[in-house]
């Protein structure tokens, strides 16, 4: 069946729970109406004071910064019997209750994006005769982002994984076949309209450590990494981390890097000495 208007739906999960609501409902015992999200498409102001000239007319100029965002979730709830509906209503009246975040998913058409939020206010809601509830929810977001599922791509030092191999073992029968090796460069875009920050987790041996580089900006890290014990580069945070230990100190270059809006970066992962690794570049289209 086509439909004139778009597809929606909205799942919010806290602890072990999960709300979810769309635009599309058919089933005959209880429907989970989206009515709106306020705040998703805006929902976002800025921060930041201009200070007035002393000897002359108008403000420094200074740049401003994103503030939270503000969202208020609105639903309507239909249940074929009443004492399903006061379950249901006991049910709403407990979401996010312990004032601990949870993640708001919205899709789209098919575009899910994702962010972080705690309640915000008194949940309010309403009964409509023996089978409907109407509620909202008030919401705030600390990030006013809005994070797509993520895309992970694998690359390699060069010369990893390069040289003739035994296809079939080493013992009569088999046969010797040459490697051409893996990826040493990888292409990730960012489809939002943000900056977003890829998030890199070097894997394997590297004796002498290695260096990130999208071929203007690199991270360096001189020091060995062993299997059992990765290394994750957060451009964002601008951190590393080892086994959740901050690492960032032996850093000796710190040229954070940024996918743009719409834009795409090739990343590279180069080697100070002979190794075996490999490294996860993890991206989230985000929008604003």
């Amino acid at each position: 069946m086509m439909h004139e208007y778009s597809a929606r739906h909205v799942t919010l999960a806290w602890a072990d729970q999960v709300l979810q609501l769309s635009n599309r409902e058919n089933d005959p015992d209880e429907e989970h109406w989206l009515t709106n999200l306020t705040g998703w498409f805006g929902g976002v102001g800025v921060s930041g004071d201009m200070p007035q000239r002393t000897l002359g007319h108008g403000l420094f100029p200074r740049t401003a910064l994103r503030t939270g965002r503000d969202l208020t979730l609105s639903g309507s709830l239909f249940f074929r019997k009443e004492q399903w509906r006061d379950l249901a209503d006991r049910y709403v009246s407990g979401i996010l209750w312990d004032g601990q975040f949870g993640t708001l998913t919205y899709t789209v058409d098919g575009l899910e994006l994702s962010t972080r939020v705690r309640l915000d206010g008194e949940v309010k809601h309403a009964t409509k005769g023996f089978e409907w509830i109407d509620f909202e929810v008030p919401l705030t977001a600390p990030d006013p982002f809005l994070y797509a599922p993520p895309v992970t791509a694998q690359v390699s030092p060069p010369g990893a994984g390069v040289g003739f191999s035994w296809a079939n073992g080493v013992f009569p029968g088999g046969g010797v076949e040459w490697r051409e090796g893996r990826n040493t460069a990888a292409r990730i875009v960012n489809e939002g309209n943000a900056d977003a920050y890829p998030t890199v987790t070097v894997r394997g041996s590297w004796p002498n450590g290695f260096r990130l580089t999208d071929g203007r900006h690199s991270v360096e890290y001189p020091h060995a990494v062993f299997d059992q014990s990765p290394v994750t580069v957060d451009m964002r945070a601008g951190s590393v981390t080892v086994r959740g230990a901050d690492q960032t100190h032996r850093l000796t270059r710190r040229q954070w890097f940024t996918v743009p809006p719409r834009g795409a970066l090739t990343v590279r992962a180069e080697q100070f000495a002979p190794s075996t690794g490999w490294a996860d570049i993890t991206l989230h289209s985000t929008y604003i």
